[in-house]
């Protein structure tokens, strides 16, 4: 305060510092006010915001439970399906496929009895692929690789398709000129490619034209080698605007070719999943209507998997020569509650020169077992696996801890679920209906050998 200043005068300034700093606090105060109001509803927003997201969060678990319990549901629905679908057809197949082997029919009704077997097996092929679409779209699908010889697989592929391209009078030019025919690979499913792929060929060339089988070695990517396998027509040929979508599930090229040609349009979509799954590519080539179309599938020749001990990569693989050796006749228990699917198996078991014992019942085939012991026994189990007081798993695993026998399970499931339940009850070989009296035998040989 300056001096000479009277004490009014210092009253006076005194009084006006105050106010001013009383104006100041003032301003502070509404300020604090404003920013404690503001932050309290920042803190309402914020508590909103979070019972919404909290409620968003319980909508979409709920949403992915239904979600989860639907495709469950699905799953479930189309195994119970393909199972209802394939039990009626395990008699027919198996009841015309064993009159096809007698040398007494008349020429004409032979003829007529391998339209019937081709039509069989072309719809368990249908339910094949609706599963396989399944499994692969949910990531379930497993493959059991090893070293396997394409060369093999496709001369397979092609004896299966033989009697289309006969029926049809296709020419058939091969040249499986590929030095190394080896990959790293599932047998089976890679069969299934090449007969989808040699199938619509035959479906989609004329009668009295070409399919041609070629196979060699290219360069691949990262400097490794690719074995390329073309299968080429001269058909009714790809679109070019079709071309993009070939490969969708339910594709084919117009309403015409599915009224003429029938199918689903799911064998090139199983196809190429099943390539991609190995690691290779499938892709398709055509120069447009009536001009032919070539598929190419391409496999890495080289991979790290093979590196793996050769001895013991020809341990797991069958050894063909032993497997194509005629098996001893055997003492088989067959059971299966469906009277029809019975009679023609048993037939068909007859047929390959095996002594047949057949029960409809858990309990039946546990005393036709321990009646059987006490003379020469039974040697091998082949049973259904939906039984009216049982389950074929439980029969399995009574059987084994009480006689060690071995088995093979018969099931209209043919899913991976499926067949790790009837191999871990004891089981040997896992077979899906309809059965083939060559995948019995076949099945056969495998148990005993």
């Amino acid at each position: 305060m300056a001096s000479g200043q009277t004490d009014l005068e210092r009253d006076q300034q005194l009084e006006t510092e105050t106010g001013a700093e009383v104006q100041a606090l003032r301003e502070e105060n509404r300020r604090l006010r404003a920013a404690a109001e503001e932050l309290q509803r920042a803190e309402g927003k914020l508590q909103t915001a979070k019972e919404e997201a909290e409620a968003i969060a319980r909508e979409n678990a709920r949403l992915y439970r239904e979600a989860w319990a639907a495709n469950e549901a699905k799953d479930q629905f189309l195994a119970t399906l393909s199972h209802e679908l394939r039990t009626p057809l395990t008699p027919v197949l198996a009841l015309v496929a064993s009159l096809a082997e007698d040398p007494r029919l008349d020429p004409e009704l032979l003829a007529s009895l391998a339209v019937i077997r081709r039509n069989v097996e072309l719809e368990s092929r249908l339910i094949d692929d609706l599963l396989d679409l399944t499994r692969i779209s949910r990531g379930k699908l497993e493959l059991q690789c090893r070293s396997t010889d394409v060369r093999q697989v496709v001369e397979h592929a092609l004896e299966t398709s033989a009697q289309g391209l006969e029926t049809k009078d296709l020419r058939l030019s091969t040249d499986l000129a590929a030095r190394d025919h080896h990959v790293w690979g599932d047998a089976p499913r890679l069969t299934q490619v090449f007969w989808n792929l040699l199938s619509n060929a035959i479906k989609f060339t004329p009668p009295g034209g070409e399919i041609t089988v070629h196979s060699g070695l290219e360069p691949g990517e990262g400097g490794t080698r690719d074995l390329v396998v073309r299968v080429a027509d001269t058909g009714i040929g790809i679109e070019p605007d079709v071309l993009p979508r070939i490969f969708g599930a339910f594709e084919q090229a117009d309403r015409r070719i599915t009224r003429q040609f029938g199918g689903l349009g799911l064998g090139l979509a199983v196809s190429r999943a099943l390539v991609e799954l190995h690691g290779g590519r499938l892709t398709a080539a055509s120069d447009g209507r009536d001009q032919g179309a070539t598929f190419e599938v391409r496999l890495p020749i080289d991979s790290p998997e093979m590196d793996l001990d050769e001895t013991a990569v020809m341990r797991a693989r069958p050894n063909l020569q032993e497997s194509s050796g005629a098996v001893r006749p055997l003492r088989i228990l067959l059971v299966e509650d469906h009277p029809d699917t019975a009679e023609a198996m048993a037939e068909v078991l007859r047929l390959l020169g095996h002594e047949v014992t057949v029960a409809d019942t858990v309990a039946e085939a546990l005393d036709a077992a321990e009646a059987a012991a006490s003379g020469s026994g039974i040697e091998l189990v082949v049973s259904d696996l939906g039984l009216p007081d049982g389950s074929g798993q439980d029969l399995m695993r009574e059987l084994v801890k009480r006689h060690a026998l071995p088995g093979i399970a018969l099931s209209g499931y043919g899913m991976e679920e499926d067949v790790r339940k009837s191999l871990e009850a004891g089981f040997t070989v896992h077979l899906t209906k309809p059965v083939t009296p060559q995948r019995l035998r076949d099945a056969i040989r495998q148990v005993v050998r």
